[in-house]
């Protein structure tokens, strides 16, 4: 089930256009390397990293694969041939969001090594693909959560896409930005966090960041929450509509 999810994933069309998508990052830093300014190479993928790749494209994947997992096969009435295999319902939700991680993860992976590797070309040293390993652990832990979440949104309303931009765009964006304590009400203030001790990203919040290991206990958390509550509805939602 996780390798029918992922191959399903990877070769859609959708997959097409969100490669693209994250492909835009890579023009800025081209962009930068014609022409740098006075910022150096790892402020600048620091913020690249912060404000597209973790706050816009990880979200837009996220969202678009964690609400079809389910949805998509129930409306387009091709569930009952997920749910006639030798699987429990709750092995078909818990599968199918694994299968989903690693095709997520692989469109963002890809350019966040060519983008670090154009700034050490650029400069000849190796200061910003040492970090290679921390970024991807932070990209591993959005995926998690976010797809944890959407998935769970998929199965708990018929039409979940409006509600998840809502989210996204409003909740995990909006949100997160403004001053004060609200965003300790957001998964991004988290992610921040980590990416902030771990890969040495900026901090603009007047609050001090959670301690990595705070902030990943909260990201696991959450994660585990939205799986279960996800199984819970899907275990118990009637399929024929």
């Amino acid at each position: 089930m996780m390798r029918f999810t992922a191959k399903q994933l990877l070769f859609s069309r959708r997959t097409i256009v969100l490669s693209a998508l994250s492909c835009l990052p890579i023009l800025i830093i081209g962009a930068w390397m014609y022409r740098p300014d006075s910022s150096g190479p790892s402020a600048l993928f620091a913020n690249i990293f912060s404000s597209i790749f973790l706050q816009l494209i990880v979200l837009i994947i996220s969202l678009l694969y964690g609400t079809s997992l389910i949805n998509s096969e129930i409306a387009n009435k091709t569930i009952s041939y997920l749910s006639t295999r030798s699987l429990r319902r709750e092995e078909i939700f818990l599968y199918r969001y694994i299968g989903s991680i690693p095709v997520g993860f692989l469109i963002v992976a890809v350019p966040v090594a060519i983008c670090l590797a154009l700034l050490d070309i650029h400069t000849g040293k190796v200061d910003t693909l040492k970090h290679l390993a921390d970024y991807y652990v932070i990209i591993l832990l959005g995926f998690a959560v976010y797809n944890a979440f959407f998935a769970f949104l998929g199965v708990a309303i018929k039409r979940p896409l409006m509600v998840g931009l809502m989210f996204a765009f409003f909740w995990e964006i909006l949100l997160a930005n403004l001053p004060g304590k609200i965003p300790y009400l957001t998964l991004m203030f988290y992610l921040r966090s980590i990416s902030h001790h771990v890969a040495g990203t900026s901090w603009s919040y007047q609050m001090k960041p959670f301690s990595t290991a705070m902030s990943a206990l909260v990201i696991l958390s959450a994660s585990a929450l939205f799986l279960l509550l996800g199984i819970y509805v899907f275990r118990n939602k009637d399929l024929v509509e």
